[in-house]
């Protein structure tokens, strides 16, 4: 109970002043009671010494009156005790044990002979000395003393003590407070400390080390504790706010950066700054080939060139991937942002090494200057990847300064998304076939699916406005599955019609191409159409063929175990060598419309034409020229024995209902 209810929700200085002065109180109590104690049993004691030498002395003095038998005697003699303030009564026995003599007054205890030495009651004193003649005794002296005189000693004893100890405690109160400093100064000023770190959270602050024992070894390990806080804490700022690979501010402190900017800019119009945004061209490609280590060896070294050819007052940024940002501060007219942009364009032009591989690279940058309409840090960097992707879109290496129609044009984009994202959740596509006929004899052969959207407010939207788009964003998975599926149902409605069917060609990219499942997706929509797979032919081009012609190869022949048969489009203007081609399981090569488009003006034009044609034969494949428009184009492919041919001079795309007439 003394623990909690006085020490408990003290201070440190109030427990160590009632501690000393608690311990003062109790050991000043021990050694008064100790004193005291002593004093009483020690002064009793000496009281009947000397109240037995007195006895004794009167005793002797008294010896010849008790033997004679003079009363009056002994009775002058008792009475000499008067000048003995401390003798209460005395009496002297004969030897039968009777009293003899008096003074003043017989006493009220008395044991007469039967007692001899000293007895000590609470409040007096006895003594009993025998009286001796010639070697007999004769009587007994009895003396009685009170302890006023010992009370009175230790009324004004009691009264110094008083005294000594509220000196002792006023001394020992100021004592403590000045240990106090000593004692609880290092521990108050920990505290201090303490609580101003609480506060502040600014763990820069260090203790002073006032002692060396036991509190000053706690400020040390505080120290170190607050170092070691103040360390990680640094280290979690710098990682929460600077790329991990780099080391360059992320998005988070180039946002903050920014910001401050605009608001400067509010208070002072006349400065103008810029922020750059640049996107390594070709990074995924080098990343993919290389590997991720070599990748962000190349985003290391490309960040080390760009910090050392910049002012130190820009910021270079990288929000992620193979994105930067440079945050050019106090320019004075567009041409100094125009010239970082051209710096990057030449700090490029020298290639980068890793590990023996040697590597070049492009940047498409964009770049938005400082305005008033500019209130957060997202509308700048929005604008300035807008300019990016648009020097992307226009050839890359180079860079593009903001204008408003790019967030337009981005504008458009988005809603372009949103509405092709409803387009195929609520399948607003249609197909429009264009008959491929037979040279020879100018019967439909087969047919090529073109998609069309059948926008609700916009009417009939063509591919080449919407598939880079859903290519962009991988909704063109989603769409050629719908696409394929469209396919199928009308093959099927036909034959349920009784017409004719021939073979219907579908246009696959590489990202469709290479989506997982694709072969099962295959065989269960033929299999829930009922179509007989051969009635199928998936159109890829020479690029997909070369991405990865093993894994192309080897989806190629799944595909055709089914039963679907495969069409190489657009032939002529890729890269694919003879080899390449020879290996690739198809059934038909369509030459592209460019080189068809000059037959009979560019004599070029027409040695490749025949050449793919004569090849193409010798290697077991049926040929189809794409974008015939004119009499004197068929005519030529007639003579160089071309099987099939495709275009507005002999169909059109139509919609199904009118393709049915071609049937």
């Amino acid at each position: 109970m003394f623990k909690y209810d006085i020490l408990r929700n003290r201070s440190f200085r109030d427990k160590i002043i009632l501690i000393v002065m608690l311990t003062t109180g109790v050991s000043l109590f021990l050694v008064s009671v100790i004193f005291m104690t002593n004093e009483v049993i020690t002064y009793r004691y000496t009281i009947a010494e000397e109240l037995s030498n007195l006895g004794k002395f009167i005793g002797e003095n008294a010896k010849t009156a008790v033997v004679n038998g003079d009363r009056p005697a002994a009775e002058r003699i008792l009475k000499s005790l008067a000048h003995h303030r401390g003798v209460v009564s005395a009496v002297i026995f004969d030897r039968a044990g009777e009293v003899f003599a008096d003074y003043p007054d017989r006493p009220q205890t008395g044991y007469g002979l039967l007692m001899e030495g000293k007895y000590l009651e609470k409040n007096q004193v006895h003594t009993y000395d025998a009286i001796f003649d010639a070697g007999q005794k004769v009587g007994t002296v009895h003396l009685q003393s009170n302890l006023k005189k010992l009370y009175d000693r230790l009324f004004v004893f009691g009264r110094i003590l008083i005294v000594v100890v509220l000196c002792t405690f006023l001394v020992a109160l100021q004592i403590s407070k000045s240990v106090h400093g000593v004692i609880s100064g290092p521990i108050l000023h920990l505290t201090e400390i303490s609580k101003r770190v609480s506060e502040t959270k600014d763990y820069s602050i260090r203790a002073k080390r006032q002692t060396d024992d036991e509190v000053g070894e706690l400020t040390d390990t505080l120290n170190d504790m607050l170092a070691t806080i103040e360390t990680t804490q640094k280290k979690l700022h710098h990682e929460a706010f600077h790329d991990n690979l780099t080391g360059l501010p992320n998005r988070f402190l180039l946002h903050d950066r920014i910001e401050k900017l605009i608001q400067y800019t509010k208070r002072n119009p006349e400065y103008k700054f810029a922020v750059i945004f640049l996107d390594l061209d070709r990074f995924k490609v080098i990343n993919d080939s290389l590997g991720h280590v070599k990748g962000d060896e190349l985003l290391r070294k490309f960040t080390q060139r760009l910090t050392q050819h910049l002012r130190e007052v820009d910021t270079v940024a990288r929000p992620g991937g193979d994105e930067f940002v440079i945050l050019v501060s106090a320019i004075k007219n567009p041409k100094d942002a125009i010239l970082v942009a051209d710096r990057v364009q030449n700090i490029l032009k020298e290639p980068f090494s890793l590990g023996g591989q040697t590597v070049y690279m492009t940047a498409s940058i964009g770049i938005a200057f400082n305005k008033e309409e500019y209130r957060q840090a997202a509308d700048f960097l929005r604008d300035a990847d807008n300019a990016m992707y648009s020097a992307k879109s226009r050839g890359k290496a180079r860079y593009e300064i903001f204008d408003k129609k790019m967030h337009v044009d981005t504008m458009n984009t988005l809603k372009l998304e949103t509405d092709l994202r409803k387009a195929i959740s609520e399948r607003q596509f249609v197909l429009h076939y264009q008959p491929i006929y037979s040279v020879k004899d100018r019967k439909v052969t087969r047919l090529e699916a073109l998609l069309r959207w059948q926008h609700p407010q916009r009417g009939l939207i063509y591919p080449d406005e919407f598939i880079p788009l859903a290519e962009e964003t991988g909704l063109i998975l989603d769409i050629g599955k719908i696409v394929f599926d469209m396919v199928c149902t009308q093959i099927r409605g036909w034959q349920q019609k009784g017409l004719k069917v021939v073979e219907t060609a579908i246009n696959f990219s590489t990202k469709q191409f290479e989506q997982r499942g694709l072969v099962k997706f295959f065989k269960e929509k033929t299999l829930e159409t009922g179509i007989t797979p051969s009635l199928l032919i998936i159109e890829i081009t020479e690029n997909v063929a070369i991405h990865d012609l093993d894994r192309c190869i080897q989806l190629m022949n799944e595909i055709k175990g089914i039963g679907i048969q495969f069409s190489l489009d657009d032939f002529g203007t890729g890269f694919s060598s003879l080899s390449c081609l020879n290996a690739l399981p198809v059934d038909f090569l369509k030459i592209d419309r460019t080189l068809i488009k000059n037959l009979g003006q560019d004599r070029n034009n027409e040695a490749i034409t025949k050449s793919i044609i004569l090849m193409s034969h010798e290697m077991g494949f049926k040929v189809v020229a794409e974008g015939v428009e004119t009499q004197e184009q068929l005519n030529l492919l007639q003579a160089y024995g071309c099987d099939e041919a495709q275009g507005y001079l002999l169909g059109k795309p139509m919609p199904a209902d009118k393709i049915e007439s071609v049937l």
